[in-house]
């Protein structure tokens, strides 16, 4: 289990094992199919994800100098410098990997972090942790740019932010909360949903601190605001249904009719919402058992604001199935997992439980475990058997089966500890990252193969692209 605590063997091996991933399976199918352009070149790649093709139409406008909107966000003057610096022979698919090469080694270091400062786990444990999420949620989505690999760094920052304005909170170190708080907002600003969630979560943290020593101004300011707000709303209704903003509230009329009319509750919004129920507890019974209760009551915070930013947010109004929140979801449900390991290790080895075993005021700590813990079996077992990624294809499922592996874990730990009394041995700890790694590792291979097959088929075009871009 030491295997990443050298430093050395970290900042190296990483970056080493993501580039394999990244460029490995393309140089394959050009040795495989024995492609008349050298190995190393990869002038395109199969498109097997949905929207990919439409990131590969965007980076290519980006690095040809063209107008293309604002899809690509902090993106588009890294892809443009990139253009500027490698040679003009440089393709869109070499481009493309070589800023996923970039991002997911940044992600595992940054959420590497993040989870050591959230868990206070040490530095080799919360890299097993970052790796883990890596391949449970980064690794299955590979050949598809945007939410699951370029963003998921800057979402990994936010949450290390988040962390680090508790504590200067914490400590009345204004500067210091403020700075992470632009540092945190600006990092996930680059994707609308990283943003909606973490904003809010620092928002409530600076109410809170704020209201504790101004109580009586923030209710002031609470009622004014909210005088001032309301007429607010009628004044900007003229420039709200301005044509421009015509198919944005229809969109939403839509999506606010269906809504009301057909009422659906989303596998994702169930995790979120059972992640939710099992952290308030868990929060309530150990807030005062473990060196790291301030975390508890913070994490309880993040996952209220990503259960409500899941039903209504700024930008999308009410949509029941907003699974756009599904990367912060994974991210957070992989940073609490470190978090319970953490608070349970340390309730181990305490002897305040002891012979005597739980007290009795634990009741709704262990009911609330076991339910979430039979939820989330049933869910591990449809969606890593059942609707298996290997026999249906649907690369979503790979992202619920960790979804709810890692509720399933959390809530087992804590129901370990009431009955059991003792931690998981070795040999269950490596079972349970080998599942992980085979299951990312699995999905990966399905995409392979469907990229395999395409392959000859996207071959009969390169001269003819080669011939127009000459």
């Amino acid at each position: 289990m030491s295997f990443f605590k050298k430093n050395c063997v970290w900042f190296f091996l990483v970056p080493a094992v993501t580039a394999l991933l990244a460029y490995g399976p393309y140089i394959a199918l050009n040795i495989i199919h024995r492609t008349p352009w050298t190995f190393w070149r990869i002038p395109f790649v199969p498109v097997v994800l949905y929207d990919s093709d439409t990131y590969y139409a965007w980076i290519g406008a980006a690095l040809s100098g063209l107008q293309y909107g604002d899809h690509l966000s902090a993106f588009d003057p890294v892809i443009r410098a990139i253009g500027y610096i490698l040679p003009r022979s440089v393709s869109v698919a070499e481009v493309w990997l070589l800023t996923l090469w970039i991002t997911v080694t940044i992600f595992v270091w940054v959420a590497a972090r993040a989870i050591g400062e959230w868990s206070g786990l040490d530095k080799t444990a919360s890299r097993w942790f970052s790796v883990l999420l890596a391949c449970s949620l980064v690794l299955p989505h590979l050949p598809r740019p945007g939410v699951y690999t370029w963003y998921v760094p800057f979402y990994a920052f936010g949450l290390f932010g988040v962390g680090r304005i508790q504590d200067a909170l914490r400590r009345a170190k204004l500067l210091p909360a403020v700075l992470w708080s632009v540092a945190s907002i600006l990092a996930t600003s680059v994707y609308p949903y990283n943003v909606i969630h973490i904003a809010l979560w620092v928002g409530i943290l600076w109410f809170l601190y704020l209201h504790e020593r101004f109580r009586r101004v923030i209710r002031v300011a609470m009622i004014i605001g909210t005088l001032v707000v309301v007429p607010m709303i009628t004044m900007l209704m003229p420039w709200l249904v301005q044509p421009k903003f015509r198919l944005a509230l229809e969109l939403k009329f839509r999506i606010g009719l269906a809504f009301t009319q057909l009422p659906l509750l989303s596998n994702s919004l169930l995790l979120v919402i059972c992640w939710t129920i099992f952290i308030v507890f868990f929060a309530i019974f150990f807030q005062h058992q473990s060196s790291i209760d301030r975390r508890l009551f913070n994490l309880s915070i993040g996952w209220i604001v990503l259960s409500m930013a899941w039903l209504s947010n700024i930008f999308t109004g009410v949509y029941i199935q907003n699974d756009h929140f599904r990367a912060p979801a994974v991210i957070l449900a992989w940073l609490s997992l470190a978090v319970v390991w953490k608070v349970m290790s340390e309730a181990y080895a305490s002897e305040h439980m002891g012979a005597a075993g739980p007290p009795k005021s634990s009741h709704w700590i262990v009911i609330s475990s076991a339910l979430t813990f039979l939820i989330a079996l049933f869910m591990v077992i449809e969606y890593g058997f059942v609707k298996s990624y290997v026999f249906r294809g649907d690369y979503l499922n790979v992202v619920h089966f960790s979804h709810w592996l890692t509720l399933a874990a959390a809530s087992f730990l804590v129901l370990r500890f009431f009955y059991r009394r003792t931690m998981m041995s070795a040999g269950s700890i490596w079972a349970f990252m080998i599942i992980v790694v085979l299951f990312g590792f699995s999905a990966r291979a399905f995409l392979f193969n469907a990229e395999k097959s395409t392959f000859r088929s996207y071959m009969s075009y390169v001269q003819t692209i080669t011939w127009i871009r000459s």
